[in-house]
């Protein structure tokens, strides 16, 4: 299993932009993939990398071999990184300059990458 840059990008968006009490279940996020599993590693990813606050409410002999994350809010952290790919045209400039640089970046590298088109894009006179 791989990371999924846009299912987690769609993961972080539905955690911010839902309306429900936490927690938000591993189902709640099953429609955004018509794979099960890859939802629950992506969760899983988030969580480990500290970008959402999430229990691993699977228990043995659960068919959820990533875990099975009941999900509480997204951390600052996911906050700053969901804020840096958010836009929609800043998300496919870096989708686009990942493809160019012919690999994968980090969480990291991708908001730092996010951060630097979003500040070329604000046009604003200094004094």
């Amino acid at each position: 299993m791989q990371r999924d840059l846009n299912l987690m990008r769609k993961i972080l968006i539905k955690i911010a932009d839902s309306q429900n009490e936490p927690p938000l279940y591993a189902k709640n996020f099953y429609e955004l993939s018509d794979n099960k599993l890859n939802v629950d590693y992506q969760l899983r990813l988030l969580s480990e990398a500290g970008y959402i606050e999430s229990e691993d409410t699977a228990c043995l002999g659960d068919n959820h071999p990533y875990g099975k994350y009941d999900v509480y809010w997204l951390t600052p952290l996911g906050n700053d990184y969901l804020s840096a790919i958010r836009n929609d045209t800043v998300w496919k400039k870096v989708l686009s300059r990942i493809v160019s640089s012919g690999g994968d970046l980090t969480l990291d590298m991708i908001k730092e990458l996010a951060k630097t088109i979003l500040l070329s894009q604000i046009k604003f006179p200094l004094p």
